[in-house]
């Protein structure tokens, strides 16, 4: 549904690599990092909302944003000090 409504270089950037869970009163859209998930929430909210609508026939439906992007890897702070003089 929502492939037919936007440009399939668009899909393929921001739709191919989520995925969408059902907790029986929201759907959630797994995101693969925060700056997708920020985008398609700011941008296609919309149009994930009305699809998922029409799937589901409720227009009461409620859709959620997670991304499963993992820390960066960080250093050894433990060999790592602040010196103040």
């Amino acid at each position: 549904m929502i492939a037919g409504t936007i440009k399939p270089a668009q899909y393929k950037t921001w739709f191919n690599q989520t995925s969408a869970t059902y907790d029986g009163d929201t759907f959630i859209i797994n995101c693969p990092n925060d700056f997708s998930k920020e985008w398609l929430y700011s941008q296609y909210s919309n149009i994930i909302l009305k699809a998922v609508e029409q799937v589901t026939g409720n227009d009461k439906v409620k859709i959620g944003y997670r991304s499963f992007q993992r820390p960066a890897n960080t250093f050894d702070k433990s060999r790592v000090i602040l010196i103040d003089k």
